[in-house]
């Protein structure tokens, strides 16, 4: 694969060589965070998605500083759809202990493997390597991790906002780490294709919902192919909630603030 695989080790109980690993983890880090520098200058607030992806988040992009939390049996193929095309424009995308991700199938979606890292296991290091990451990278697609503090969650999320990176966590059964910007909770309806006993799968009906904090409280339905009968996410339909049912749209994040505040602006000069 044209990528980088750092080897992570868990920490033996020598001392010594406990060190000397660290030492490694920290090289192998420097390392791929210089291979991996992100192309898109900082001043640049988004990262492009394509149509399908584009329909699950609240202002059509990858905003940097974000968080993403996606629950469900489809979240892999998911994730893929929403690196996919920040990663074919030149931006690295980088997988932290996600198990199951097929590299063939990674490239039908529109991922560009030249710019794709791995990281199989990290094992009891995955905040340090996470956080070493952000900043770093552009899009980071990390599995919520068996054991983590959550005092480590807010500090990747503080980290998160300060340089700008993307987190994408695919939550198991264990709580989240990070507390998502948006929230994407997948159903699979059906796949099609077979007919009476012959064929093959050809797509696969998805509905997402979404959700968060922000503009994503609002939440949409999206329906989509996941894939569609050519090998990538086709949009089938969006029904978002506009609060006509009363919600009510919090503002947690420096980028909803300015969004709001840049409104009320708008809206004053016009009046």
């Amino acid at each position: 694969m044209a990528g980088v695989t750092p080897q992570l080790c868990d920490s033996p109980s020598s001392s010594g060589a406990g060190s000397e690993l660290k030492g490694e983890l920290d090289d192998a880090l420097r390392g791929l965070a210089t291979l991996t520098s992100p192309v898109t200058l900082a001043k640049d607030k988004a990262l492009p998605v394509n149509e399908a992806a584009s329909a699950l988040l609240p202002r059509g992009v990858l905003q940097r500083g974000m968080s993403i939390t996606i629950r469900g049996k489809v979240r892999r193929s998911l994730a893929l759809v929403l690196a996919a095309q920040a990663s074919s424009e030149g931006s690295w995308v980088v997988f932290v202990g996600v198990g199951g991700i097929g590299l063939a199938a990674a490239e039908e979606f529109g991922l560009n493997l030249s710019r794709v890292a791995l990281i199989d296991d990290p094992g009891d290091d995955w905040a340090t390597v996470v956080a070493a990451l952000v900043g770093s990278v552009d899009v980071i697609v990390t599995e919520t991790p068996a054991r983590v503090r959550q005092r480590d969650g807010r500090r990747l999320s503080a980290r998160l906002r300060e340089r700008g990176s993307v987190i994408v966590e695919l939550q198991r059964n264990a709580e989240a780490v990070l507390q998502g910007d948006v929230t994407l909770n997948t159903d699979t309806v059906a796949w099609e294709g077979l007919n009476r006993g012959h064929g093959r799968l050809q797509q696969r009906r998805v509905i997402v919902r979404t959700g968060g904090r922000g503009a994503a409280a609002k939440g949409a339905k999206v329906e989509m192919w996941l894939p569609g009968n050519k090998g990538r996410a086709e949009l089938i339909s969006s029904s978002a909630n506009n609060g006509r049912d009363g919600s009510l749209t919090t503002y947690n994040t420096i980028a909803d603030v300015a969004d709001l505040t840049a409104r009320l602006r708008s809206r004053r000069a016009v009046s």
